[in-house]
């Protein structure tokens, strides 16, 4: 199951996110992929953030998860968002 990491960064006005550009889909997306062998979701996030932006970063705590599911050429998708 791929993780990814949304990185916030606290300013005085508000935060800054941090996303990565696609060229394959032409969009903007939060850094993500695919676990390696007996990576954690929180493994994969920091290395995925890491590999896509430059940036070392740390896991905060657990804060939830939400869960959705969405419809695309005949199939339907479920997924799982868990912040960390």
């Amino acid at each position: 199951m791929p993780a990814g990491g949304g990185v916030l960064r606290d300013i005085t006005t508000g935060f800054e996110v941090v996303l990565c550009y696609r060229q394959s889909g032409n969009l903007w997306a939060l850094p993500k992929g695919t676990p390696e062998e007996g990576e954690s979701k929180e493994e994969t996030a920091r290395r995925e953030v890491t590999e896509e932006s430059g940036l070392e970063v740390v896991s905060g705590p657990s804060v939830g998860e939400t869960r959705y599911s969405f419809g695309r050429d005949g199939f339907i998708y479920e997924k799982v968002v868990s912040f960390i």
